[in-house]
C-alpha cells in the first residue's frame, strides 16, 4: 500500500508539472494580441491565422489593433496579419498612400482551354507581370483561362472608394495578341464587382480605375478577394503573344 501510495503521489506531481507547463503556454499566447479570444492550441512556432483575423486602424487613438476573435491560432504570434478592415480613416495606413500589389499568391483558372495556353511570369516579389499566350491553335469555342490576384492589400475596399484612391498600371503588347480583361471579383460571392476589355497594342498604355466614382454604392467593394486577368479564345483565335502589366498599384489620387 506504500509503494501504491507513493506511486500515486508521484503522478500528481507529475501530472500538476504538466497542468502549469500547458498552462504557461495557452498563458503566453493568450498575450499575443490585443483582442484574443478565439481558439488557441499550444505549441511554439509561427503563428497560423484561420479565420476571421483583422486588423483595426484607429485614427482618433493613433494605434492598431490586432483583432483575432473567433480566429484559430497556432504558435506564437510572429507573422502579423495582413490588415482587412478599419474603424476609421485609411490615410493612417501607409503614410506614402500607394502601396503595391504583389501577387504573392494567386491562382490560375481555365474553362474550355487547354492549361498551356497561357501562362504567368512575375518578375521576383515585384508588381511586374507578364503573360505568355498562344492560341495560334485554338479553334473559335467559348471559354477561358486567366490568373487570379490573391495578395490584396486590403479585402475591404469600401475605404479606398470613399477617399478616391485609384487602382493603376502600365500595360504593353508584344506580337499580334490585342485584348485581355480585367475583372474585380468576390469569389465568395460569386460576384463580378468590376470588369473591362483592355485594346493591347505595341504602345505602352496606362489604365487608371478611380474608385472615387463608385461612392454612390461603396457596399459593393467592401469585400474584393481577386484581381483578374483574363483571356478569352473567341477573341484571341489564332493569336500569340506577350502581355506586360507593370508597376500595378492602389494609389491616393
Amino acid at each position: 500500500m506504500d509503494i501504491f501510495n507513493l506511486f500515486a503521489s508521484g503522478c500528481s506531481i507529475v501530472g500538476l508539472f504538466v497542468s502549469l507547463f500547458v498552462a504557461s503556454k495557452v498563458n503566453k499566447l493568450s498575450r499575443s494580441n490585443n483582442n484574443n479570444s478565439g481558439e488557441l492550441q499550444s505549441g511554439d512556432g509561427t503563428q497560423n491565422i484561420a479565420k476571421d483575423d483583422s486588423v483595426i486602424i484607429s485614427s482618433s487613438e493613433n494605434c492598431i489593433y490586432y483583432n483575432y476573435t473567433g480566429a484559430t491560432i497556432n504558435g506564437e504570434t510572429i507573422i502579423l496579419p495582413v490588415p482587412r478592415k478599419k474603424d476609421s480613416s485609411i490615410k493612417d495606413w501607409n503614410s506614402k498612400q500607394t502601396s503595391s500589389i504583389i501577387p504573392i499568391n494567386y491562382d490560375k483558372f481555365n474553362y474550355n482551354i487547354p492549361d498551356n495556353i497561357c501562362n504567368m511570369i512575375v518578375q521576383g516579389e515585384s508588381n511586374n507581370i507578364c503573360f505568355i499566350t498562344d492560341f495560334s491553335n485554338i479553334e473559335l469555342n467559348i471559354g477561358w483561362i486567366g490568373y487570379a490576384i490573391k495578395s490584396m492589400p486590403f479585402h475591404d475596399w469600401e475605404s479606398f472608394v470613399n477617399e478616391d484612391y485609384i487602382l493603376e498600371f502600365s500595360y504593353v503588347g508584344i506580337g499580334n495578341i490585342n485584348k485581355i480583361w480585367i475583372e474585380m471579383t468576390n469569389k465568395s460571392s460569386n460576384k463580378k464587382i468590376y470588369q473591362e476589355a483592355l485594346d493591347v497594342t505595341s504602345q505602352e498604355k496606362k489604365f487608371q480605375l478611380s474608385l472615387g466614382k463608385y461612392k454612390t454604392r461603396p457596399e459593393d467593394w467592401k469585400s474584393v478577394d481577386e484581381i483578374c486577368f483574363v483571356f478569352f479564345p473567341e477573341e484571341c483565335v489564332g493569336q500569340k503573344g506577350v502581355v506586360f502589366i507593370s508597376n500595378l498599384v492602389i494609389k491616393k489620387n
